[in-house]
């Protein structure tokens, strides 16, 4: 089956796209923002390696290892030495009236603020949360990315070793 263009998915299109317990994070998180007066709307949830390394290029990514690229995986250690798989998915929500601009160009914008408690509730990671990246100039980047968020799983039994 071919792959829709990012721009023809439909909000359920991307619902589809997470991992079922996200899905319904994701959902609540939603629920909950439409119910506070917000108009909530998924932009990205599953980004290609490609789209990845293009939002790299215009500034609105910051990494190649990120959760809306599925074939990201990190390694958590478990107990006795041993290790687990941990992947994850993510995804960029904004208020449908305003997306970045107008007062939602401001990171302190009311809507960010309550995504990051709906997400934090529904035991998600907020993008707003992260803390700004000391450069090698000496100055610092403000990676915080308020509209992300991700969660991370394992559901492989723990082993000694792995390989990618």
């Amino acid at each position: 089956m071919e792959e829709k263009e990012q721009s023809k998915k439909t909000q359920q299109d991307l619902l589809n796209e997470l991992h079922p317990i996200f899905r319904w994070r994701v959902e609540t998180i939603l629920s909950t923002l439409s119910a506070m007066g917000w108009q909530p709307k998924i932009v990205f949830a599953k980004r290609t390696e490609a789209q990845q390394t293009e939002a790299i290029a215009r500034g609105a990514s910051h990494t190649k290892t990120s959760w809306h690229v599925p074939s990201t995986i990190g390694v958590s250690a478990a107990s006795k030495g041993f290790v687990q798989v941990v992947r994850g998915n993510a995804v960029d929500i904004v208020d449908r009236r305003y997306a970045w601009g107008g007062p939602a160009a401001n990171k302190g914008f009311q809507f960010w603020n309550d995504l990051g408690t709906a997400a934090r509730a529904n035991s998600c990671e907020w993008g707003g949360d992260w803390k700004p990246k000391k450069l090698k100039n000496g100055g610092y980047r403000d990676q915080r990315d308020v509209a992300h968020v991700q969660m991370k799983f394992t559901e492989e039994p723990p082993q000694s070793s792995f390989t990618v």
